[in-house]
């Protein structure tokens, strides 16, 4: 859901009543898309979060917690050295557009008190933070935009600031919009009509526009829109009328309603955007050995060839009594085959009868050790491969910093990330990943690994009578039901999808899901981390689900 103009109007209400006259305490950018402030005022902190996510943007506060990265930024030192400790003069929004500025006076390292301005365009993939000082003039810019990006609109610093060019829209909250929709309701409008003549309304509040063309703009009353698993989808400032009640339900505020929705897409991004890095070096191991495994196919499909040569030899040997040195070919009886029938075999005339026979022999052993060393590479590289695809699983399902270390932390026990030699020795021990924890209707724990160490982990510290799934024949997590004896339907019901969800297979249907006691489950000795055998399972078919 896109944040538009007239629903920031309602989130800036807020803001301004709460963070107006408060002190900017602390500064966080989590990454290049988000920034965190901190905003101390009587005596209370409220954390103001400003997403610039191409499909996240969106100004509100927020009350999660964010994993930052072991160095700021340097647009996050910027804003820390020109804004921490200054107080939030003003919060005021451009027209209806999705633009936010936050006035901001501090002193500088003289002393002197100045205006400094933090504008926030929530614009979309071209969403910024740009910070300019009291004149307009740009200071620095989280994306700096130069003319070979946009030619009409620089941001770089030095420049002065030039707002989006303004759309020829009414402002819907005027009294001149309310008689344009007076005016179109009774012929039926729909969304796009409303949209391409009100500045700063989506699709979604155009139908509520519609459905309500009279009051449309009223007090502040946040609904969110709930989806078919119950989960918010949507957000405007007051009670949908063009839902149903079941739909909807009421929210504590603008910015928990937009925080609730935005939540779940928030969290897949940023591990999307972290773990890109090593996706891409996975991805491109896969591809090699790939392409080695369909070279090393060529090479053990000569067995014939082998086969061949050999069988030449073996007649140039039976007959070499008729050949003669510098004969090109010979034709023989070929015994091997039913009712021997006669072959023409090709000679070097170079050589003598015996020694042809012996360039077949050998041309027959060099195939055949060539045969014997593909197939040793082909088990490396099917063993290369099934590490691989499971460490491809884990970057899926990877949740937070931890998972993410220990992927990183697999890919180099692997030698595929190599540490720079600065780096080797001064490798802080970093906390464990823990599995997630899941609890069924009938209160019984499932946990799931994210990670290949976690799945060894997970495994190994179970006891013998609880639950072991996993998903059949596919790279995926270990799942535990902390529960010895029969297990309750509904709580096996959810554990097989959770092992569906949390596996290669989370986008298919149908998905193979064995299922056995912990106690059936072992580890042989030297194999990959995240490997096991298991016996004694039962196998399930169950489609993956995405509910919480």
């Amino acid at each position: 859901m896109p944040l538009d103009g007239f629903t920031l109007r309602y989130v800036m209400q807020e803001l301004a009543e709460t963070l107006t006259g408060g002190h900017i305490d602390k500064i966080q950018q989590p990454d290049k898309t988000a920034l965190l402030l901190t905003v101390r005022k009587a005596g209370r902190n409220h954390k103001l979060l400003i997403s610039i996510s191409p499909n996240a943007s969106r100004i509100g506060l927020t009350r999660a917690a964010y994993e930052n990265p072991p160095e700021p930024p340097m647009f996050c030192m910027l804003l820390r050295r020109r804004l921490v400790g200054g107080r939030i003069a003003q919060i005021r929004q451009i027209r209806c557009d999705r633009v936010v500025i936050l006035d901001i006076l501090n002193e500088d390292e003289l002393g002197v008190l100045s205006e400094l301005s933090l504008v926030c365009e929530l614009t979309g993939r071209n969403s910024n933070i740009i910070l300019t000082d009291g004149s307009g003039k740009i200071i620095d810019a989280a994306r700096r935009v130069d003319a070979s990006m946009n030619r009409v609109r620089e941001i770089l610093s030095g420049l002065m600031y030039i707002p989006p060019p303004p759309q020829d829209k009414l402002d819907p909250f005027t009294p001149e919009a309310r008689g344009y929709v007076a005016w179109l309701a009774p012929q039926g409008p729909t969304p796009r009509a409303v949209t391409a003549e009100l500045e700063g309304v989506g699709t979604v509040t155009a139908a509520e526009i519609i459905a309500r063309p009279l009051d449309f703009a009223q007090e502040l009353d946040p609904h969110v829109i709930l989806g078919e698993n119950g989960d918010a989808v949507d957000a405007l400032p007051f009670r949908f009328a063009s839902m149903p009640e079941l739909r909807q339900r009421k929210a504590e505020s603008m910015s928990s309603a937009l925080e609730e929705c935005f939540a779940a897409k928030d969290a897949r991004e940023r591990m999307e955007r972290r773990t890109a890095s090593l996706r891409k070096v996975v991805e491109n191991h896969i591809d090699r050995i790939e392409k080695k495994k369909s070279i090393l196919y060529d090479a053990m499909s000569r067995g014939p060839d082998i086969e061949a040569e050999q069988r030449l030899g073996e007649l140039i040997t039976a007959n070499i009594y008729r050949i003669k040195r510098g004969m090109e070919a010979v034709a023989v009886e070929d015994f091997y085959c039913e009712g021997s029938p006669l072959i023409t075999i090709k000679l070097d005339p170079i050589l003598t009868p015996s020694g042809n026979a012996q360039t077949r022999f050998k041309r027959a052993r060099k195939m055949k050790n060539a045969l014997t060393m593909a197939e040793g590479q082909m088990k490396n590289a099917d063993e290369s491969l099934a590490i691989l695809l499971n460490l491809r699983q884990d970057i899926e399902t990877c949740a937070n910093e931890l998972d993410i270390d220990e992927v990183r932390e697999a890919l180099i026990s692997q030698g595929i990330i190599r540490l720079n030699k600065t780096r080797r020795g001064c490798r802080p021990r970093r906390p464990e990943g823990k599995p997630s924890v899941y609890v069924s209707p009938d209160g019984i724990d499932i946990l799931v690994g994210r990670t290949s160490s976690q799945n060894d982990r997970l495994t190994q510290s179970s006891q013998g009578e609880w639950t072991w799934l996993h998903a059949k024949d596919m790279p995926g997590s270990h799942v535990i039901i902390r529960h010895a004896g029969e297990v309750p339907p509904d709580t096996l019901t959810i554990a097989l999808k959770l092992a569906a969800q949390y596996s290669r297979g989370r986008n298919g249907t149908n998905v193979p899901i064995d299922v056995t006691l912990r106690k059936h489950v072992r580890k042989p000795s030297g194999s990959p981390t995240g490997f096991v055998i298991y016996t004694n399972q039962k196998t399930y078919y169950v489609n993956p689900s995405t509910d919480r």
